[in-house]
């Protein structure tokens, strides 16, 4: 299914049908390409719309009806009428392919070349199927405000252009001569030329609205003479050039070209938007040929087995068949799916456990009494017995190896007073341990407990320290 004129390039996301028309910021530009080059309106980078299809386009790529907001503005011979209820018409394409078939493996050697609209789907047709005869024949077009004398053509389609007066805007009148009665397509490229209008008047005298750029279907058209008009505005260039291509759809080979590709073509059991199941049989070697962008997140089963995904210039996707009757399978998965999924549970778990253990240390401060002295840290402990017996021992046998050495009264006296001055100061030293590991313990249980003071701590461990040193001295005085 697709609309006529779209509200825009997402009109399929946007009313839930499956069409052409796609805008997408991460859309490969190889795809946009391609379906510029058979004529679409496309912005060049990121999308694609409906406009400017051809019946051959819409069968090839499946699209079955065709909805139109407003009466059609042509003839159309081609579609069969199944509604009209006064404020849209549906239209059905008798020769709509499905979605995948059976093509020539010459398929994949194909390429499109830019503004060569009706050979490029002719070129695309006689790849797919080599028995095809050309499916457009492009007609002369005649310039007629050619100067006397010279080519009323400039080239095969090209056209140029010289404004009277720059200042103003300017009509280009062209002239066609149709030699047979059928559908015909109009193809125009305006080079950036400011275009404020573009009609063709047929033999009747009816006036066809024509697309500024790219392809328009002008319908049916009997024999004989046709005109154009195209009107560039006044800020356009004072000369230029455009390029202008009529060609005649062959309705006996666009009837022969569905029918070959109907015959093979995949039959479906299945359908999802990722995933997709179905049975065909091929005639003979060849690819099947699917009519879906190309995209490396699918999986093409054929018979079970992962097939390698070729690419039809680019753009689509076909796999290597042989002959004989085969199923197809494909899964779609966005490429970097499973790593995505992989770096999501690990970041998820890592999360869970920083909660978990946030909310057992909170309970464990909590459970904890204020005061509460971790025994490992000996917080604010003084010095035991085994220490005071250890300072004791050492000052005794430091009293002895000074009698040993001594042999005078001044000599005694002397190593006395060095003896006292060596325990004050280890007496200090010890106190400014003791003192110093206090604060530090005493900052970290103010800082886990800070309602929690303890105002006797300093006192116990000035007495601890003084006794040590009184201790000492009293021994040495004794020995």
């Amino acid at each position: 299914l697709e609309i006529n004129k779209q509200k825009s390039s997402n009109d399929p996301a946007l009313y839930g049908y499956n069409g052409l028309s796609m805008f997408a910021s991460t859309s490969a530009k190889a795809p946009v390409r391609f379906f510029e080059n058979m004529g679409y309106y496309s912005n060049g980078i990121n999308s694609y719309k409906y406009t400017g299809s051809t019946l051959f386009l819409d069968s090839l790529f499946g699209i079955e009806f065709l909805l139109a907001r407003d009466p059609i503005s042509y003839e159309d011979v081609l579609r069969g009428k199944i509604l009209d209820n006064g404020e849209v018409q549906v239209y059905q394409n008798p020769y709509v392919l499905p979605l995948a078939f059976v093509a020539n493996s010459s398929v994949l050697t194909y390429s499109s070349t830019d503004a060569q609209v009706f050979r490029n789907q002719n070129r695309l047709a006689q790849h797919i199927n080599p028995d095809l005869e050309n499916i457009f024949t492009e007609l002369k077009v005649t310039n007629l405000d050619a100067p006397q004398g010279t080519a009323s053509t400039s080239g095969d389609s090209r056209f140029n252009f010289y404004k009277t007066y720059p200042e103003d805007s300017y009509t280009l009148h062209l002239h066609a001569q149709i030699d047979e009665a059928a559908t015909y397509y109009l193809y125009v490229d305006s080079k950036k030329n400011d275009m404020d209008d573009a009609n063709l008047t047929d033999q009747s005298g009816q006036v066809i609205s024509l697309n500024r750029s790219g392809l328009t279907e002008l319908g049916f058209l009997g024999m004989g003479e046709v005109n154009l008009e195209l009107t560039f505005s006044a800020s356009a260039a004072d000369s230029g050039s455009i390029e202008l291509r009529l060609a005649r759809l062959n309705e006996a080979e666009l009837k022969k070209f569905c029918l070959a590709g109907n015959s093979s073509g995949l039959k479906l059991s299945s359908f999802r938007n990722d995933y997709i199941k179905g049975n065909f049989t091929s005639p003979d070697n060849g690819v099947l040929l699917l009519s879906i962008p190309y995209d490396p997140g699918w999986t093409i089963r054929v018979d079970g087995e992962i097939q390698d995904v070729r690419k039809l210039d680019q753009a689509l996707m076909a796999v290597p068949v042989s002959a004989g009757e085969h199923s197809l399978t494909m899964l779609f998965r966005p490429e970097g799916l499973s790593e995505g999924i992989l770096i999501s549970a690990i970041a998820l778990a890592a999360f869970i456990l920083a909660i978990i253990g946030s909310v057992l240390g909170r309970k464990r401060r909590e459970q904890t009494a204020p005061g509460e002295i971790i025994a490992s840290d000996r917080f604010l402990a003084g010095p035991d017995e085994e220490d005071k017996q250890n300072f004791a021992q050492k000052s005794e046998a430091d009293l002895a190896a000074s009698d040993a050495a001594a042999n005078s009264p001044e000599e005694r006296d002397q190593l006395f007073d060095e003896i006292l001055s060596e325990n004050a100061e280890q007496g200090w030293n010890r106190k400014k341990d003791i003192t110093f590991d206090k604060m530090e313990q005493y900052s970290k249980r103010s800082y886990l407990y800070p309602d929690t003071t303890d105002a006797s701590d300093g006192d116990s461990v000035s007495a601890a320290a003084e006794s040590d040193v009184t201790d000492g001295s009293e021994q040495t005085k004794d020995n």
